[in-house]
């Protein structure tokens, strides 16, 4: 698989349930480009509170933000044949496969996907960390948690995680051929 096949995203949303809840960030890296967008919710109404105040939202910092549909041909044109990579992607495949079922698009993501927590699992867990969340991961590794639960720097910090963890698995299986080799 060629690296430029790979997007990384990230959504924040109203809530945990994509049937009520709705996208109000996302982030998409690709090899060519990083995107990022606000999203005007549309039924702020229905938007669980703590889900809210973790996402840092607030009305007048999304007074501006387009519509889903204002943005969608775009994040389809980034996402289109792409293998998606992400942080419980899964999470985030749905709630933009339901934002695409809003606005009349016939368009669905991939089913390829990349799962950093399947990542952290097996290169971290065994050292030692006690939780897979990405919040906690970044307190196990040193990184900074500033701007965490938004967008950009969740979809960065799932990028570097992969890159760090890929390079790791890398290390780790030159280190077991060199023991099988000499030892």
């Amino acid at each position: 698989m060629k690296n430029s096949a790979i997007a990384f995203v990230d959504v924040e949303t109203t809530g945990l349930n994509p049937a009520i809840h709705e996208i109000i960030e996302i982030c998409i890296i690709t090899d060519k480009e990083t995107y990022h967008t606000k999203i005007a919710p549309k039924r702020i109404d229905l938007a669980d509170s703590r889900s809210l105040e973790i996402n840092g939202y607030n009305p007048k910092d999304w007074a501006d933000a387009p519509s889903f549909k204002d943005v969608h041909i775009k994040i389809m044109r980034l996402l289109a044949g792409k293998t998606i990579a992400g942080h419980n992607p899964k999470f985030d495949i749905e709630f933009i496969n339901e934002a695409f079922a809003h606005v009349d698009s016939h368009f669905e993501t991939g089913y390829r996907v990349l799962d950093t927590i399947t990542l952290a699992y097996e290169h971290l867990y065994p050292l030692g960390l006690k939780s897979l969340s990405l919040d906690a991961i970044r307190v196990f590794l040193g990184w900074d948690r500033t701007n965490a639960h938004t967008a950009i720097q969740d979809c960065k910090d799932t990028k570097r995680l992969f890159k760090y963890l890929l390079r790791f698995g890398i290390v780790e299986r030159s280190i077991l051929k060199f023991k099988r080799r000499f030892f």
